[in-house]
């Protein structure tokens, strides 16, 4: 099984005016020895998400 890590990037400044960057573990992706995806955050207990590919390419995304 085979697992990557989801971080939130925090950028902030600290007491003494220097930028300081910090990341919050979100959640993973874990996928399987079959090729099987899923999605678990952290902020959406007792909820794991399948991945799948999608079957079209979303039209948002040709925008860009």
């Amino acid at each position: 099984m085979k697992y990557q890590n989801i971080l939130a990037k925090k950028v902030y400044t600290d007491s003494e005016g220097n930028g300081k960057v910090s990341w919050f573990k979100a959640g993973h992706i874990k996928e399987t020895a079959s090729g099987a995806r899923y999605l678990l955050m952290y902020g959406q207990p007792d909820t794991t998400f399948q991945i799948f590919d999608s079957a079209e390419p979303d039209r948002e995304e040709e925008d860009e």
